[in-house]
């Protein structure tokens, strides 16, 4: 019989395990692609931070790296300093249409969506996350209406350090937090460590994706843009933010790519429309993965006794937000299940940034579909310009910098990624990618 979580003694030590469906989560030498958690991981995520903010409720201001041209920006107040945070953020609107073309025709019609997610690189900076605003595929570059975020805590050295025995899980009453569940990070004591230690909790969020997959565009006769509907697996009327990057195909001649702006349309609670600013001859292969997790949620202590994790073959397990009883939940009632998959950074590795322009070998290898990387580059003057899937110093100029001194990184394979630098831009930048888990769910 297969368990689908243990929560005790796993190959002597105790911890968390949950499994995807079909197998057994207290498997010692279960293949690690079938794991959901681990609360041994070497470097899993600790969300430290999420939200939904206005744009014109933040403070901000603008670049001007060329002239005539001026990248606007936001800062979200964010608690920390340093290369151990990456972060997943979109500029946001609500429902409206799109100009769209039907495959064999070149008559424009609107496209009506729910929900817009343009995914964006950051700098994180010292307590603070800075977003770009600027809606570059509109023609008067107006500014987006909302910023999505999450942020979290990693290890910038690759790995935890060596679990401190016996004190990583408490299912129970904690010594100073009360009852709940407490799952701290490797190397960390759960009797007392800080709330950013804490892997999982009972008392805040938690980051999962529901579903991942990939998908190629199609050029449109007559017209330049390329863009591909997704029908999903399942359901999401709350419309949840969606991770999306797209890379030109390997076999580009003389190994450039264009760095893409890839939005994400919401065009039904099942379906999905992914659309890119600029265009080649060549296609593009988007990565995408739809997000479990809900950024406004802040977590908390319940106002009285509720259940809050559950066993359940639908499931397999999972914890609740607060104040919400296991047995009353919904589908987006829920910070962890087992069903859905955590992160983790399964391969480490420094990007050698004085390197010429070419492809280079991921620390380790997706097993299906284009890697799932964070890109964190330490930009002298800028701060750590952080991107999942792709990264450019082109949307966060320093105007002390001469033009066209710049530098971009972007996932080309399931085990490459591309490195463009111009002149010796890159000379200054040091970097690493980390390879996610979540290219194998």
């Amino acid at each position: 019989m297969s368990r689908r979580f243990v929560l005790g003694n796993v190959a002597g030590g105790v911890r968390l395990r949950t499994a995807r469906p079909g197998y057994d989560a207290g498997d010692p030498a279960l293949d690690p692609r079938f794991l959901s958690f681990d609360s041994q991981w070497p470097n899993g995520f600790r969300l430290i931070g999420s939200g939904v903010a206005a744009v014109n409720s933040l403070p901000g201001g603008g670049w001007t790296p060329i002239p005539n041209a001026t990248t606007v920006y936001r800062d979200i107040p964010a608690a920390g300093s340093g290369p151990d945070r990456v972060a997943l953020a979109w500029g946001t609107y609500g429902a409206g249409s799109f100009p769209y073309v039907a495959p064999g025709s070149t008559s424009i019609t609107p496209f009506n969506y729910a929900r817009r997610y343009d995914q964006m690189n950051v700098i994180l900076g010292d307590n603070y996350i800075r977003v770009p605003v600027e809606d570059m595929s509109s023609p008067t570059h107006g500014l987006y209406d909302g910023v999505t975020y999450f942020l979290f805590k990693v290890l910038a050295s690759g790995v935890d350090p060596t679990p401190a025995a016996g004190n990583n899980a408490i299912f129970g009453n904690h010594p100073s937090r009360g009852p709940g569940l407490f799952i701290a990070r490797r190397g960390a004591d759960v009797r007392t460590c800080g709330d950013d230690d804490l892997i999982l909790s009972t008392q805040k969020n938690h980051f999962q994706v529901a579903e991942i997959g990939q998908v190629a565009t199609q050029y449109r006769d007559g017209f330049s843009k390329k863009d591909a509907f997704v029908t999903l697996s399942r359901s999401y009327p709350n419309y949840p933010p969606v991770v999306a990057f797209a890379a030109e195909p390997v076999s580009y001649s003389d190994g450039t790519f264009q760095q893409q702006l890839i939005s994400a349309y919401w065009v039904s609670p099942n379906q999905l429309y992914f659309h890119t600013l600029f265009s080649t001859e060549h296609g593009h292969n988007i990565r995408f993965a739809v997000a479990a997790s809900d950024p406004a949620y802040q977590g908390g202590v319940d106002a009285g006794s509720t259940l809050r994790c559950l066993a359940a073959p639908s499931i397999g397990f999972g914890v609740t937000k607060h104040n919400v009883h296991a047995d009353a939940a919904g589908e987006w009632d829920w910070i962890f299940r087992a069903d859905r998959m955590s992160l983790q950074f399964r391969g480490f590795g420094e990007v050698t940034t004085g390197r010429d322009t070419g492809i280079y070998t991921l620390p380790v290898a997706s097993t299906s579909g284009l890697a799932l990387v964070f890109y964190v580059m330490n930009q002298p003057g800028v701060g750590y310009i952080v991107g999942c899937g792709a990264s450019s110093v082109n949307m966060f100029y320093d105007p002390s910098y001469a033009y066209k001194k710049w530098w971009a990184i972007c996932t080309a394979a399931p085990n490459q990624y591309y490195w463009r630098r111009d002149g010796d831009a890159g000379l200054h930048v040091g970097g690493f990618a980390a390879v996610c888990n979540v290219a194998d769910f």
